[in-house]
């Protein structure tokens, strides 16, 4: 069932759902669910996630160069941070 700390599996969680997560071992919340389809989970899942989230921020805060690009779960990607300033962006995850 669990595999590596950074895996994802895919599990029904309770039918008719569906869900893909990914497990780490060293998180207080050890799994944390990706999406609820049957989305594969590539580099093409998340920068879709990562433009919609920037579009987002550049729409509700024009002009800013300073953004938390990513807000976890509320973005769709768990467990994860990303701020832009100016010309850098710190991650993480």
């Amino acid at each position: 069932m669990w595999r590596t700390a950074g895996s994802s599996t895919s599990s029904i969680i309770a039918a008719p759902t569906w869900a893909v997560r990914y497990y780490n071992r060293r998180s207080l919340i050890a799994a944390r669910v990706l999406t609820r389809g049957r989305d594969e989970i590539d580099a093409d899942f998340f920068a879709k996630r990562l433009e919609r989230a920037r579009r987002f921020r550049e729409a509700a805060l024009p002009g800013e160069d300073a953004v938390r690009l990513v807000y976890g779960e509320a973005d769709q990607l768990p467990g994860s941070s990303s701020t832009a300033m100016a010309t850098c962006s710190p991650c993480r995850s």
